[in-house]
């Protein structure tokens, strides 16, 4: 991973560079940022400068990094016990799977990792078993005679016991070591680690770095990618996990339209059988088709108050006219509604009866629309 191709960031890349070049780099940092933003690719790209911008056969060692077997990048990350590795895990006996994670994706989220190696169902630990495994570490003179760089990711995951441990290694590092933790809840992390770190903030990503990453790597129309990154917020993850969903935004666009339809006729028995059929579909699907249904509610208010620049969604149903719709959706019923559907969302998470959650909130969501605005 080169800075090169870092997504965003510029200004804190060119901070970053600098403090290399100028042999200023603070052996112990924390990176601090939000979820999807990209903050461990940016760490991996940080050692990858330090180790190898001055280095004599940088090709090679640029090499060594981008393959993640550089013998002086370590990292350590959460981990549990599993059916294979029963005692005492550390990051070490899950190597093989890190390099995996890493090569899939430049975005992986906590609950991905845990997928990945097995664990989730569990919460993963830096432990002090660890802290011990990079103590020795870092103690060890550097293979190529340069930096030693651990990247500790999630370190809000580690414990009191650990964090002890590692003080003093921190506190007066041997030769020229660096810590880059990474994290996404910089509040969590234990105060005695985090008050020996110099802090460096990363913002979200801008919804044109996120559209401009969607129309590079994958296919998809321009429209579409800018309508995802507004969803997505700035996380790329999220990004990701919205075109990777199975479900099409055409199946839910014809239900969406035949449950508005029914409430807009306040037709009890379309809305029963619309219910049903629903109630019949995956979990997954009701809570997805839910949350496309609220994202439509509030494009239409933005289209309603003239804010078409920030409105991306195009329908394509035949005989549905988004533009008489949205005249129905105003800001005397956009809130009820909105937590109405949000309401739902949480009981069919919790496993909620799917066709009385649904039929209750149809019942719902015909009163907001049929709630006039009051100049």
């Amino acid at each position: 991973m080169l800075f090169d191709e870092i997504i965003g960031h510029k200004r804190v890349i060119e901070h970053l560079k600098n403090s290399v070049e100028n042999q200023k780099v603070s052996h112990a940092q924390l990176f601090s940022g939000p979820q999807g933003a990209g903050i461990l690719s940016i760490a991996i790209a940080y050692a990858q400068y330090v180790l190898c911008s001055q280095n004599q056969n940088k090709n090679e060692c640029d090499s060594k990094v981008k393959g993640l077997n550089h013998p002086d990048l370590h990292f350590v990350y959460p981990v549990s016990s599993t059916p294979t590795v029963k005692s005492k895990p550390t990051s070490k006996d899950f190597t093989i799977q890190w390099r995996e994670f890493l090569n899939d994706g430049k975005f992986g989220t906590i609950q991905e990792w845990y997928e990945k190696i097995g664990i989730e169902k569990k919460t993963g630990l830096i432990s002090v078993d660890e802290a011990a495994d990079v103590v020795k570490t870092m103690s060890l003179r550097a293979f190529e005679g340069g930096y030693k760089v651990m990247i500790i990711w999630k370190p809000e995951l580690m414990n009191i016991a650990t964090a002890n441990k590692l003080l003093k290694q921190i506190e007066e590092p041997t030769g020229k070591s660096l810590f880059i933790f990474v994290t996404e809840d910089e509040e969590a992390i234990i105060k005695t680690i985090q008050s020996r770190t110099q802090i460096v903030y990363f913002n979200k990503l801008t919804n044109v770095d996120v559209t401009n990453y969607l129309l590079d790597n994958f296919e998809i129309l321009e429209t579409k990618a800018k309508d995802i990154a507004v969803q997505s917020n700035g996380d790329i993850s999220k990004a990701i996990s919205i075109i990777s969903d199975n479900q099409s935004d055409s199946e839910f666009q014809e239900l969406f339209v035949n449950w508005v339809r029914a409430s807009f006729r306040a037709d009890l028995k379309m809305l029963v059988n619309w219910a049903d059929a629903m109630a019949k579909k995956g979990k997954q699907f009701q809570i997805n088709f839910l949350k496309f249904a609220t994202r439509v509610f509030r494009q239409a208010l933005l289209e309603n108050y003239e804010a078409t620049e920030l409105s991306f969604l195009k329908f394509d149903v035949q005989g549905f006219k988004f533009e008489k719709f949205i005249s129905y959706v105003h800001g005397q019923n956009i809130v009820d509604m909105m937590n109405e559907m949000d309401l739902a969302i949480f009981h069919i998470e919790r496993n909620g009866n799917p066709k009385i959650i649904l039929l209750d909130l149809s019942v719902k969501i015909t009163r907001g629309l049929h709630t006039k605005y009051k100049a």
